[in-house]
């Protein structure tokens, strides 16, 4: 007699279920290839950009302390081109060369 570890008691052969038939795993197969495909989530790409603009002004606020009023005016400032010209381009790139970020 051989003891199951978990089980209530000893194994018995003349219970034992019988050794599956490969012809139940073809069975099986085409069953689970019948089965229905399942939902899928798409995510737009203005949804990406939104996304992305959270992350960035979560990164701004904890990177500076900003507050989100800052933040945000900050950003319609990036947004309407406030700082596309070329003497705020010299000041940034100035200021980084002093900074010895780069």
């Amino acid at each position: 007699m051989i003891e199951n570890i978990g089980s209530s008691g000893p194994v018995r052969p003349e219970r034992a279920s019988a050794v599956p038939d490969e012809r139940d795993g073809a069975d099986r197969v085409q069953r689970l290839s019948r089965v229905q495909p399942r939902d899928r989530v798409e995510i737009s790409e203005r949804g990406r950009a939104l996304a992305a603009r959270q992350e960035l002004v979560a990164w701004l606020q904890a990177e500076t302390g900003m507050s989100a009023d800052a933040v945000a005016e900050l950003l319609a400032r990036v947004d309407e081109g406030a700082y596309n010209s070329p003497t705020i381009v010299r000041e940034v790139a100035r200021r980084l060369l002093q900074s010895g970020d780069l």
